[in-house]
């Protein structure tokens, strides 16, 4: 989240379709830069057809919980 792509093209990006889009496609780069590391998540993710949209879910609820923790730490 501290990628100055991520803070432009989702957090401050008004158009909610706009914004996962490029949340997924952000994290699809993210997968391939990972994917020698992690080669086991890699894989599920690259060929499982349910894991993927499940793994975005997760990572969207944990990036909105991110995100309220920070406002609210801002706001403190």
């Amino acid at each position: 989240m501290s990628d100055p792509a991520f803070q432009v093209k989702v957090v401050a990006n008004p158009d909610q379709q706009n914004r996962r889009i490029a949340r997924e496609a952000l994290f699809e780069k993210a997968m391939r830069n990972e994917r020698r590391r992690e080669i086991d998540l890699y894989k599920k993710y690259a060929t499982d057809d349910d894991f993927k949209p499940g793994l975005h879910e997760a990572q969207m609820r944990i990036m909105k919980q991110m995100l309220k923790s920070n406002s609210q730490q801002a706001g403190v």
